[in-house]
């Protein structure tokens, strides 16, 4: 039981982790723990909906030619 709290709290940690680097403008940063959260837990719904979302965005910015503080994820 204790070992499950302990994982959560580190998922947590991560998720709020790469939340930041993403709001700061550090996307490949971001991409990169959110990639490294879903191997651990490959089923995990923020992680995933959060890579998901930065790749719609890089999408949306490489179509809008906006790719000034945006590199491309894809």
């Amino acid at each position: 039981m204790q070992l499950r709290i302990a994982m959560s709290q580190n998922l947590e940690t991560r998720i709020l982790k790469a939340r930041k680097l993403q709001s700061d403008g550090k996307f490949i940063e971001a991409a990169n723990l959110f990639a490294q959260i879903l191997q651990k837990f490959p089923k995990n719904p923020r992680a995933k909906s959060a890579l998901l979302e930065m790749q719609q965005q890089a999408r949306a910015a490489l179509v809008g030619g906006q790719l000034t503080r945006m590199k491309l994820l894809l």
